[in-house]
């Protein structure tokens, strides 16, 4: 518990905030630009009527890495906050 008003004193409520703005990082500056390139990957496909190619399939695997990593810190924030381990 955190008597002293301070959040660096209770580990958790700091870790917790470290790990959110970690998972906000991640969606600002890796998953928003790749979605923003798949949709764009995604236009030309339909206006050249081509199938997506493998460049697509990439950043859609690499945006579901991205997305798994953002939502495992999300539940770990979760998990702080509610338990407060430390």
């Amino acid at each position: 518990m955190c008597s002293s008003g301070r959040i660096a004193a209770a580990g958790w409520a700091l870790w917790g905030l470290i790990l959110m703005f970690v998972a906000i990082g991640v969606w600002w500056f890796g998953m928003r630009p790749l979605e923003h390139k798949m949709a764009d990957l995604a236009d030309a496909a339909v206006e050249g009527r081509a199938e997506l190619g493998p460049e697509y399939a990439r950043k859609s695997g690499t945006w579901l890495l991205l997305w798994g990593g953002t939502v495992g810190l999300i539940l770990v924030v979760a998990y702080l906050m509610v338990f407060k381990p430390f």
